[in-house]
């Protein structure tokens, strides 16, 4: 699995999202406020984050755009208690998917107009 991302690919992404619907300019702005919280690596402990930027990390993780993984460690002192820590990352698998799909969808629709796609027995009736 990757570890990074670029600005373009997570911007196309938003950009692509069947939910968000982003110009370019709003993609753009949207995917450089993810970096500066995730960075490039796309992770980041909770306990850095400031509680706007929470709440924009929560709404992405609705469309699936980010998640987050809690880690549990055992202490040194007492095995029975453990800290609990919370990581907030990117989804790169579907950044990734949202980027070759939206790719995708741009060449299908310079294909042809959307009569092409209805049944031949629609034409029959």
């Amino acid at each position: 699995m990757p570890s990074a991302i670029t600005l373009t690919e997570l911007m196309n992404a938003l950009r692509n999202h069947p939910e968000l619907y982003f110009t370019d300019e709003e993609a753009l702005e949207e995917a450089m406020k993810l970096i500066k919280i995730l960075g490039f690596e796309g992770s980041v402990l909770d306990n850095f984050v400031r509680s706007c930027e929470r709440q924009l990390l929560e709404a992405y993780q609705k469309f699936n755009i980010v998640s987050y993984i809690r880690i549990e460690i055992p202490t040194r002192s007492n095995r029975s208690k453990t800290w609990k820590l919370f990581y907030w990352v990117l989804n790169f698998e579907y950044i990734r998917y949202l980027n070759k799909n939206g790719q995708e969808k741009k060449h299908n629709d310079d294909d042809g107009s959307c009569y092409d796609i209805l049944p031949e027995y629609v034409w029959n009736q």
